[in-house]
Parts: C-alpha cells; sequence; structure tokens
C-alpha cells in the first residue's frame, strides 16, 4: 500500500475519499455488538415507514474505515486527540456518505524529527450533501525514511 508520509502532505489541502452506504444490517450489528442499553437502535417513526438512524459511534468508526480504506492513507502512527467534534444531522440506514479530509496545518514534531503533527478536518457528507459529522483530528506522521 502507497502511504502520504508528512513530507508529501500539502497544506491547506484536501482529500476526497470514498462513498460508502449505510446498510441497516450493520447499524443493527454495530449496536447489538455493543449491548442495546449501551448505544440502543435508534428508530424514527414516520408517516411512511420506519428509519434505523446510525449511532454517533458507529459514524465514528465509519469515518476510521474511510480514511483508512483511502487510496493512498496517511501514514499516521497515532491520533492526538479529536477536537470540535460535531454530530450536524443524523444519519440513516441507506443513506450514503463520503469522507472529506482538509489539511488544515501541519508541523515538525519538536522531540523526534522523523514525524510531524497534522491537524486535519475530517467530515463525513451524506448523499444531500448535508453534513452528518465534522470534526478535528491531531495526527503523528511518519515522514519519508531518507
Amino acid at each position: 500500500m502507497d502511504l502520504i508520509y508528512f513530507d508529501d502532505i500539502e497544506c491547506p489541502s484536501r482529500i476526497r475519499g470514498a462513498s460508502q452506504s449505510i446498510s441497516r444490517a450493520e447499524v443493527e450489528a454495530f449496536a447489538k455488538s455493543w449491548g442495546d442499553s449501551a448505544l440502543g437502535i435508534k428508530r424514527i417513526s414516520s408517516v411512511n415507514h420506519d428509519k434505523i438512524r446510525a449511532t454517533e459511534a458507529y459514524l465514528l468508526a465509519l469515518r476510521n474505515r474511510l480514511i483508512h480504506g483511502l487510496d493512498r492513507p496517511p501514514a499516521i502512527i497515532a491520533s492526538f486527540g479529536y477536537d470540535d467534534v460535531r454530530f450536524n444531522t443524523h444519519a440513516y440506514a441507506n443513506d450514503t456518505v463520503t469522507l472529506i479530509l482538509d489539511v488544515e496545518s501541519k508541523r515538525l514534531s519538536a522531540s523526534n524529527p522523523q514525524r510531524g503533527i497534522v491537524i486535519t478536518r475530517q467530515t463525513l457528507i451524506n448523499q444531500h450533501n448535508q453534513i452528518v459529522l465534522s470534526m478535528l483530528d491531531n495526527l503523528l506522521v511518519q515522514k519519508r525514511q531518507s
């Protein structure tokens, strides 16, 4: 797999990731694997049908899957943590979400010259171009070996 190293990352830049449909079976299996009482399966009733809402934990896991599924994922060593996490609108079974990764800043690590810190805004948008999830991720990224 061809990785994007710290040296290759341009700031600012945008990577548009893959899209993925949210399956009802996966949302239900995810909730059940963590215990219905912990996450629950959120049902939203309407006149015409019963919608299954994806939980916030599922959306965070899906975002992670989409990042690591990029054609050229960043050479991430670790995440220092998330900031400004927002669940802007609900996502439901049968929705399709797309990952948008915006590089907001980057700097060399003060403690290790073979690493750098990259701040990315990671966004999931649905098929209606609505923001489902938005967050900052503080990433420790490997430099290319000389």
